[in-house]
């Protein structure tokens, strides 16, 4: 035992409250001497040996041990027996020698007998450093040792018992117990929160679950439900989804600071509870155990969700209770992960309502199963078997049978209109007139110039008459024929100009009622083209028809009976009801069909179909107004009747992709 050795643990001691406090520096300063991944003291006074205090330098994945925990509980034992350092290599062997190097940590356990209690202090170092390197620091650790049980705390003070050691085994085994009952995981979260809340006596416990990137809450200890809109619920939510990412077990309150994006959304939930104390523990879909047997180069665990508790009354002494709440998290996210996995079976709901069935067989339930069983098949056989009508649906209008849409034959402006809505109209009547000025210019043009013409025909033949036979009357004469020639050409340009004029005039192309409405507001002296209409006139005392907008999915069936109705000369009938008059039923007979679909506004296809209908029976007779139609395509199965909008959809979006 060197004198440097001594000052140092003397030093720790006076510094040190109680035994805890001296382990603890003591496992800092030999990890720090040794250049140690990390260390542990174990006090092993009892069979089975409780952890005291630890400190990790390295990653916690460069900690995962090449043994199990019994044999690990086993090197503890030998240990705390033998009165020399011991080595265990990472195949699991102890040895006093070197070993080969490894990607596991060697393990570098020496025993420390202090006032009756055996305690073990273990080092950890990296695989990859030499055994030799390792075993020569073997002397000064037990050196070192040796010191600490000598100049630690006075032999008469106890090592304060921690809340681990003060767990009742029995209250410890009834809350693992109630933990695994239920493999369904809502069941299994309300149980993990009420049963968590009680063994560690704590204010409240909550259970999430992860998915995708949302936190969604699952239990809340002493509530029957989860009302998640609850402003509570929602900013733990919050806080839940700052603090998981981190894949850490979460301490609140902390000697370090936190980060902001954690910081904020706690303060504020702080602000709202009279929480004093949290713990947030991440769940995986892997357990610690499982990890430790996989290689370095593992895949990362995957998160599924979290536990949290919360403590008001007090802040919790984070070393006194740390052992007892990471035992409690430790196997409520066991029970947890259970549930999740058995969830996430495939097929899982098929499988629970197969393991299920068995009570339907069962004989008390028997009759009713036989019962709903025999009306199972009889539905089935019935939607197979039984014919029902097969129609169409589609919607519509009733318009007249004889209409006509009013287009200027020449452009211009409406000058005036001479009709109004609902007015009765003849044949040829005038319904307004347009105004060309730029032909009104064209004919005062043409006739000034007529006038001139006709002025110089009758000078030259007023001349030939006053004058003698000659050289010059032949002049006169080949003038004369000129300005004939010249003035039936303009006389033809003023018809022309004069047709065109009478084209502004617009008739009615047929008799009846003016359909437009308000058409001179909409009209007087505005700009037209050819291509504008400028009113509907319909014949509404005569025949009326049906103008149906059958969509394209519907095509198929339709034109199938058609063709039958045509092959067997029988009509098509339709049954419709008006907009106006739903109460009404009224039938009528499919007239034409169009050759080809159309697009509508909505850009859906659709084939246009005229029916022709009785319109005696309508009293309600507005053009344009809607109906719903039903195309009578015959009979069909029941089944087919009200599920074949399903089959065409699952073989045109499903079936077809695939194959």
């Amino acid at each position: 035992m060197t004198t440097t050795q001594e000052q140092t643990i003397q030093r720790f001691a006076e510094k040190a409250g109680n035994r805890r406090e001296f382990l603890q520096k003591f496992i800092d300063h030999a990890i720090n001497e040794y250049d140690a991944l990390g260390g542990m003291f174990w006090d092993c006074t009892d069979d089975i040996p409780k952890p005291v205090c630890q400190h990790y330098r390295g990653k916690s994945e460069m900690l995962k041990l090449g043994c199990s925990a019994k044999q690990h509980t086993d090197f503890l034992r030998q240990a705390c027996a033998s009165s020399q350092p011991l080595l265990v290599s990472a195949d699991g062997s102890g040895t006093q020698n070197g070993v080969e190097q490894s990607l596991h940590p060697a393990i570098l356990m020496v025993s420390i007998d202090h006032g009756g209690r055996k305690e073990v202090a273990e080092l950890f170092f990296a695989g990859d450093v030499p055994r030799n390197e390792v075993t020569e620091k073997i002397d000064s650790l037990a050196s070192l040792s040796r010191a600490a049980a000598v100049y630690g705390m006075p032999s008469g003070q106890q090592l304060e018992q921690t809340p681990a050691s003060r767990i009742d085994p029995v209250a410890t085994e009834a809350f693992i117990h109630s933990l695994h009952q239920s493999l369904d995981l809502k069941e299994n979260a309300a149980t993990i929160a009420n049963e968590t809340r009680r063994f560690l006596e704590c204010d409240r416990a909550t259970v999430v679950v992860t998915q995708g990137k949302r936190i969604r809450t699952l239990a809340v200890s002493g509530q029957p439900s989860v009302n998640r809109r609850s402003n509570a619920i929602r900013m733990l939510e919050k806080v839940v989804s700052k603090v998981l990412p981190t894949r850490q077990m979460f301490w609140y309150p902390d000697e370090e600071s936190l980060p902001p994006q954690i910081d904020g959304p706690l303060q504020d939930y702080l602000a709202n509870s009279a929480t004093r104390t949290m713990v947030v523990m991440p769940v995986f879909d892997k357990s610690e155990s499982k990890q430790m047997q996989v290689d370095a180069h593992r895949e990362q665990k995957k998160m599924i969700g979290g536990i949290i508790v919360e403590h008001c009354r007090e802040q919790w002494d984070r070393e006194q209770q740390a052992p007892v709440v990471e035992l409690a998290m430790r196997h409520a996210s066991d029970a947890y992960r259970n549930a999740w996995n058995h969830q996430s079976l495939f097929l899982y709901t098929v499988w629970k309502w197969l393991g299920k069935s068995k009570i339907i067989l069962a004989a008390r339930h028997l009759p009713k199963t036989i019962a709903a069983s025999v009306g199972l098949i009889a539905a089935t056989l019935a939607l197979i078997f039984v014919q029902s009508d097969f129609q169409l649906s589609c919607d519509g209008s009733i318009i007249p049978q004889q209409r006509a849409l009013v287009f200027p034959s020449r452009p211009g402006v409406v000058k005036e209109v001479l009709v109004d809505h609902g007015q009765k109209v003849k044949k040829g009547q005038t319904v307004a007139t347009l105004t060309d000025l730029d032909l009104d210019y064209q004919i005062t043009e043409i006739d000034g110039r007529i006038k001139e013409v006709e002025q110089s025909i009758r000078s030259i033949n007023s001349m030939r008459l006053s004058r003698k036979r000659g050289e010059e009357e032949s002049l006169q004469q080949e003038n004369l024929k000129a300005q004939q020639a010249e003035l039936e050409s303009l006389q033809q340009q003023q018809r022309i100009f004069i047709e065109r004029q009478n084209a502004l005039v617009v008739t009615s192309p047929l008799a009846g009622q003016v359909m437009t409405w308000e058409v001179r507001k909409r009209l007087q002296n505005r700009p037209v083209s050819v291509a504008d209409q400028l009113m509907e006139i319909a014949d509404v005392d005569g025949r009326w028809t049906l103008e149906l907008d059958l969509p394209d999915r519907k095509v198929g069936h339709f034109m199938k009976r058609w063709r039958e109705a045509q092959s067997e000369d029988e009509p098509v009938e339709v049954e419709f009801i008006l907009a106006a008059e739903p109460g009404v039923t009224h039938r009528g007979e499919v007239n034409s069909v169009g050759t080809t679909t159309e697009v509508n506004a909505a850009n859906e296809h659709h084939l246009k179909i005229l029916v022709d209908i009785a319109i005696e029976g309508i009293d309600i007779r507005q053009s344009r107004s809607g109906v719903t139609a039903k195309i009578d395509c015959g009979e069909a199965s029941l089944g087919y009747v009200w599920f074949h909008p399903v089959s065409e959809f699952l073989q045109a979006k499903v079936l077809f992709p695939l194959w």
